[in-house]
């Protein structure tokens, strides 16, 4: 059986060296939802983990112009 770990975060900064760490060193898949109550501006936290995430996921069309290639989930909370 194989088996793959994955780091899910919804906007929590001290995501960012988890990520760093879990995706370069041990191989993990990242998958990042931007907080939602980041309406017309993205976090710093998101803006980073967009460049880390193997999946970008934001709550607010409003953010697609800072993330343009992310995924709109509407309100996933």
């Amino acid at each position: 059986m194989i088996w793959q770990v994955i780091l899910l975060s919804t906007g929590a900064g001290p995501i960012v060296p988890f990520a760093l760490v879990g995706r370069f060193i041990f191989g993990c898949r990242v998958i990042f939802v931007e907080t939602i109550t980041r309406i017309e501006e993205p976090s710093m936290t998101g803006k980073i983990m967009y460049k880390i995430a193997h999946e970008f996921y934001f709550q607010w069309k409003s953010l697609r112009k800072f993330f343009p290639n992310g995924i709109y989930g509407g309100p996933l909370i």
